[in-house]
This record gives C-alpha cells, structure tokens and sequence, in this order.
C-alpha cells in the first residue's frame, strides 16, 4: 500500500509519507521514515525528518546510508546549524559548520557568544 501511495501520485512521496506520519507524533515520523528506508527511499526519510525537525535522526540516516560527500549531509549540518543559532545554542552551531567545512561560519557563531 506505502508504494502505492509513494509511486502512484507522482509527487517526490515526502508529502505523502508526512501525512502517513501525521505530521505530530515523533513515532509516527519514524515509522514513515522505517517504510521510506524499507523502500529504498534513503533521500525521503532524510527530508521528512529534516521537515520535522528531527535533525539529528536525519544526520544519523544520512551519514548511514548516503555518501560521505553527499549534498544532503551537508545541508542537514546547515539547517541543524541554523536551528542551533535560533535557539542561542552558538558554540553547537559553530559545531555544526565546522563539521562541513565552514570555518567563517563557525567563527561568527561564536563570536556571538563574546559579550
């Protein structure tokens, strides 16, 4: 039925396993997530928990089972990042960009903790 539901609509599937998860309950996204990495659709169960916010699950299943290099890690590290910086989190933040390379980034992160 998830493959149905997934290929049938031609959508990129991320919307119909997010209403599949409900949008609320983390469990429910994980579920969705679990069926998308069933599927083979390691790229859809990264974008729904990066829609979730759920930015350390999306780094684990990203780092797991993508390419070290792929463009979805290191955009996973930027949106964590700039989540972090909203929350005042800037030492994480600076965490986060160095961890792609992004050393000015990191650097103004933490210059946000000078007083």
């Amino acid at each position: 039925a998830l493959r149905l539901a997934t290929g049938a609509r031609g959508d990129d599937g991320v919307s119909t396993l997010q209403a599949l998860a409900g949008g609320a309950a983390s469990d429910s996204v994980h579920h969705a997530c679990a069926a998308a990495v069933a599927l083979g659709r390691i790229e859809d169960a990264v974008q729904l928990y990066l829609r979730s916010e759920l930015f350390p699950d999306a780094l684990l299943l990203a780092r797991l089972r993508l390419p070290a290099r792929h463009p979805l890690v290191t955009h996973i590290y930027e949106q964590w990042a700039k989540d972090l910086k909203r929350r005042g989190n800037h030492d994480q933040a600076a965490a986060c960009y160095l961890a792609i390379g992004q050393l000015s980034s990191a650097l103004a992160s933490l210059e946000e903790l000078l007083p």
